[in-house]
């Protein structure tokens, strides 16, 4: 779940003795941050004293509730179950709660850079179009908003109807240690989603989403 932020920025570059330019010559480079990845439940001391040991400095969080509870690895998943119930508007996304995380984190010395995904339950019908699509997409502004409000640089999302499907409990990372991971032959690929094929309605979705949501400048603090 780590992961390195590269960050680009101007920098001055001074010229060697003897060339002649005028002026000097602004390069663009990239400053690298190590950074690790949280889910809600691990937002605890513990885990902010353990990234900071690690080194890093920057975290990217995930919200969303439906594994709220997992206290080891994510749960695996196959084609029969999957993670556990979402539930909607959680006030987790309110802006107070938002800058409580941000400012827990940075009594560690460390940053949330961005946040990943959506609850499940707040915007279902985005992924399906279906009957509460328009009241879903408002209440995905509200919370996008807020993050910027926040001075929370990045948020993800994932147009995943079944969710991250396939993953298993193996000794399957270095020196034997359990991991997720995706072995086809212990699965029924051809399975469909329980409710029937949706497939067909992703590309809309996704297209009516970013139209609706890409002109957010939620940055800008000053943003209503």
């Amino acid at each position: 779940m780590s992961f390195v932020i590269s960050e680009e920025k101007n920098q001055m570059k001074t010229e060697p003795q003897g060339l002649k330019r005028n002026g000097a010559e602004k390069e663009r480079v990239s400053a690298m941050k190590l950074g690790i990845g949280l889910y809600r439940h691990m937002l605890t001391p513990d885990y902010f004293q353990f990234a900071r040991q690690c080194g890093c400095t920057h975290l990217i969080i995930h919200l969303a509730n439906y594994y709220s509870k997992e206290r080891e690895i994510v749960t695996a998943t196959d084609e029969k179950s999957n993670y556990g119930a979402s539930v909607k508007d959680d006030p987790i996304w309110d802006l107070e709660n938002l800058l409580a995380i941000k400012k827990q984190a940075s009594e560690y010395g460390l940053e949330i850079y961005g946040i990943e995904n959506f609850s499940p339950a707040d915007w279902y019908d985005v992924l399906l179009a279906g009957p509460e699509r328009d009241q879903q997409i408002e209440r995905c502004k509200r919370m996008i908003r807020n993050v910027g409000k926040a001075g929370i640089r990045a948020f993800g999302y994932n147009f995943s109807i079944a969710g991250v499907w396939g993953h298993q409990k193996k000794k399957a990372a270095r020196g034997g240690a359990i991991s997720t991971c995706f072995d086809a032959s212990l699965l029924d690929i051809n399975a469909p989603i329980p409710n029937g094929e949706v497939w067909n309605m992703c590309k809309i979705c996704i297209q009516i989403f970013i139209n609706r949501t890409l002109g957010l400048h939620f940055l800008k603090t000053s943003q209503t």
